[in-house]
């Protein structure tokens, strides 16, 4: 049950234009139950209160996810092989050295992505994320005047990572997902399963009118897909997927297809959930789609149980805030501790399941090498029976016979001429005696062709276990001279007087 208890969930994004919230319940999909957006003009969030409450009533979830705002910076530092907890702190120490200024009143936390090989070393990717305490406490604080249970806060990125790990539809490529709300985008890259990447680049408006200047998303797109082809060994994203915020439009994503060879697409929610409950709304539905992405993103994170949180333990025990005491850095209100902790996990186990798919690899292609062994032995007892059953029966001994002696003829060698064969039915079957005689002066020769000729007998699918009864060598007849006009006669010698008698019985299969 984890932190949810009746596994529902409510995400809270604050923007400056709106007050998000979606409630999700766990399932498979998930269902989302409720959703609203509250306009606000910014200032204080104690105007929100009584529209948010009311609406409220209609949720039944109590427990929490808040989105925080944030400021991500991506580095590429060469770093020796360290442990986890060094890497943080060298980390911050040679960002420090490089200049790296966080705004007055942040509290910095940085996270080590993961180790690639390089010639000089390791290096290592590194992202920090700059959030205000102040801010945070005003968000959870917010939450509990609303009498919400704050079970999470996290940065958008973290929300729009979990959302989409937990979506199989782009496990297969790399795909870059754009969050476009005023004055600050997004773009986070995800390839292949694994997070890549986050980068904030500031939000230009066209005229003063509101409207998304073009040029500004189409420079940071290309500028991402550099940054990736080059620290991910030529990797490109295949896909742009407006994910979210007040300027994802399809007007947008029309355009962006018309200058860019990519898939463009807008983020759908129908595609993760349930959304049966609020079919009623199906229109106002769709409308709101984009915007609620982040939202229901928190939501997704903690009711799939994945415990990814920017508040101690001690918040997660408790209902009030001023039972939380901040002790410096030693609460985690950054997202890339557990951020890098997720990736390197994440990497751990994908090694581990290249291994295992490794092992079943090998093991499938054993278990082909039995299966084409016991098919070839199976077609051979099939020929074994098939012949049998033509020898048994009346109407098929003859042909049985035609091509056996056919199969005998391509198996006598040219030394071999045969004399006689004697097929008998004993009690272990049919056996055939080949009687015949051998060519040749020399008995070695003669013996050495005899053998060739069982050689051949036992390789044949007819014969079975040939048993030789070698060429008989005695002393030769000596013939005494003929007379000379008979020796006229004729010069050919006597073949005869070279055969050497020999014999086989073979089984018959």
């Amino acid at each position: 049950m984890g932190l949810l208890g009746n596994r529902e969930l409510v995400g809270v994004e604050i923007t400056p234009g709106e007050l998000r919230l979606v409630e999700v319940r766990a399932g498979t999909p998930p269902q989302l139950t409720n959703f609203a957006r509250v306009p606000h003009r910014g200032g204080s969030l104690d105007a929100l209160l009584p529209s948010a409450a009311q609406i409220l009533k209609a949720f039944t979830a109590r427990s929490a996810a808040v989105a925080a705002e944030r400021q991500a910076d991506h580095h590429v530092l060469v770093l020796p092989p360290l442990s986890r907890r060094e890497l943080r702190v060298v980390a911050a120490r040679e960002l420090r050295r490089e200049g790296y200024a966080p705004p007055p009143g942040a509290h910095v936390e940085v996270g080590v992505l993961g180790p690639a090989e390089e010639s000089e070393g390791v290096k290592q990717e590194v992202l920090a994320v700059m959030v205000a305490e102040a801010e945070i406490m005003e968000k959870v604080e917010f939450l509990n005047r609303l009498r919400l249970r704050p079970v999470a806060v996290l940065t958008p990125p973290l929300a729009l990572r979990n959302l989409v790990m937990t979506h199989p539809k782009w496990a297969g490529e790399s795909v870059a997902f754009a969050k476009l709300d005023p004055p600050q985008g997004l773009i986070a890259v995800f390839g292949f399963g694994g997070w890549r990447f986050a980068r904030t680049f500031p939000l230009v408006e066209e005229g003063g009118g509101g409207g998304l200047d073009l040029e500004t998303l189409l420079v940071e797109l290309r500028r991402t897909q550099l940054y990736l082809r080059q620290q991910y060994r030529g990797e490109q994203f295949t896909r742009v997927v407006l994910c979210g915020g007040a300027m994802a439009s399809p007007l947008l994503a029309g355009s962006l297809q018309q200058e860019l060879d990519l898939a463009i697409e807008l983020f759908s929610v129908e595609d993760m959930l349930d959304v049966t409950p609020v079919a009623t709304r199906a229109a106002e539905f769709r409308d709101q789609q984009q915007a609620l992405a982040v939202p229901l993103g928190l939501a997704l994170t903690q009711v799939r149980n994945l415990p990814v949180n920017l508040l101690p333990p001690a918040l997660l025990q408790t209902q009030r805030l001023q039972q939380v005491r901040l002790v410096g850095g030693a609460v985690a209100v950054g997202a890339c501790l557990l951020l890098g902790g997720l990736a390197l996990t994440e990497l751990q186990r994908a090694r581990g399941l290249q291994a295992q798919l490794r092992v079943q690899r090998e093991t499938l292609r054993g278990v082909q090498a039995q299966l084409g062994q016991a098919r070839q032995v199976d077609t051979a007892r099939q020929a074994y029976a098939a012949r049998t059953a033509l020898r048994e029966t009346a109407t098929g001994a003859g042909a049985y016979w035609s091509e056996l002696l056919r199969e005998l003829s391509w198996l006598v060698p040219e030394r071999i001429a045969l004399r006689s064969l004697t097929a008998t039915r004993g009690t272990k079957g049919w056996e055939l005696k080949i009687e015949g005689v051998v060519q040749g002066p020399d008995p070695a020769i003669a013996l050495r062709a005899v053998n060739e000729f069982a050689s051949r007998l036992e390789a044949s699918p007819f014969f079975l276990k040939p048993q030789v009864q070698p060429p008989a060598i005695g002393p030769r007849t000596v013939e005494p001279p003929a007379e000379k006009g008979k020796a006229a006669a004729g010069s050919q010698p006597d073949a005869a007087a070279d055969a050497l008698p020999f014999s086989v019985t073979a089984g018959l299969r």
